[in-house]
């Protein structure tokens, strides 16, 4: 299942199209979207059952996979030297990046998934995998 979109990354652009005869054409941008949803996804699975399928939750990743994005597309931009050096640098791929790790971490959390911890333990492989459940909250 796909989060973000190749519209929902141009929201944060007014000047792009992603046309394709773009520097950033729309189809770099699908390859772009599909990395960050695999590397959130490998963050993801630390503490979630993938794939993650709840709508409210669904917005959320997209929006900070679109972010994510963005961020590179800045970067490739400003390195293309395609921004002026009077344009402000955004700092949205390091924005993208906090937001996932509170994700991970269990700061904030999805409304889905099964949250788990690793415990050592006396089984065969060393290792199990025990239900996490905080005091006094419903999952």
């Amino acid at each position: 299942m796909q989060w973000a979109t190749v519209e929902y990354v141009g929201q944060y652009f007014q000047n792009l199209s992603f046309n394709p005869n773009e520097f950033v054409n729309g189809e770099r941008v699908k390859s772009l979207l599909a990395f960050a949803q695999r590397y959130m996804e490998s963050g993801l699975r630390v503490s979630y059952l993938l794939p993650i399928t709840d709508p409210d939750d669904v917005q959320t990743l997209a929006h900070i996979q679109a972010k994510y994005v963005a961020g590179e597309i800045d970067q490739i931009l400003y390195d293309a030297g395609k921004y002026t050096d009077n344009a402000k640098r955004r700092e949205l791929k390091q924005e993208a990046e906090r937001e996932l790790d509170s994700l991970i971490r269990l700061e904030k959390r999805l409304k889905t998934g099964i949250l788990a911890r690793v415990h050592s333990g006396s089984e065969p492989s060393g290792c199990m995998i025990k239900p996490y459940f905080r005091r006094g909250q419903k999952f």
